[in-house]
């Protein structure tokens, strides 16, 4: 695990993903895609892997803050670094008048829910989660870390 904290940006893998997402030209069609995908309830529907549990987690915060700009930002601006919160407010500017935003913004409600799913998921179940698997054997930061992501579920509702 390349973390040096607990917070979602606090990961290698977790700005890789992030910085993969930047460069997408299809970044409103990446984050429906990637939360309208079925939340796993068992092994036999998948396991979610590392960098998956990313995807949804920054999938969920730019989520939150493409839907209600105005407000979720400027609180994203002061959880997260310049430079993470930098680049958020660009594809706010990018996404914002693409028709794959229009959709993201019709389905906003069911993909709130789902990315509240896939937060839980991922953070509570460590038999489905490798993410969640790993910081559970380190109990002196799950805590932390659990924080951090009921942070994000609180953020998107």
């Amino acid at each position: 695990m390349g973390a040096w904290g607990t917070d979602v940006f606090d990961d290698d893998t977790s700005l890789d993903v992030f910085d993969d997402l930047m460069k997408s030209k299809d970044q409103a069609k990446f984050v429906v895609d990637s939360l309208t995908a079925p939340v796993p309830q068992t092994l036999d529907d998948g396991e979610i892997d590392y960098s998956d549990s990313f995807e949804k987690m920054i999938s969920a915060i730019l989520l939150a803050i493409w839907l209600d700009f105005d407000t979720k930002f400027p609180l994203a601006k002061v959880k997260y670094s310049g430079y993470i919160a930098d680049r958020i407010e660009e594809t706010y500017g990018s996404v914002k008048d693409s028709p794959d935003f229009q959709e993201l913004k019709k389905q906003g409600q069911f993909l709130k829910d789902q990315a509240k799913q896939w937060l839980k998921s991922l953070s509570e179940n460590p038999e489905l989660s490798e993410l969640c698997e790993l910081w559970m054997e380190n109990s002196e930061n799950y805590k932390e870390w659990k924080e951090n992501i009921d942070w994000v579920i609180d953020f998107v509702s």
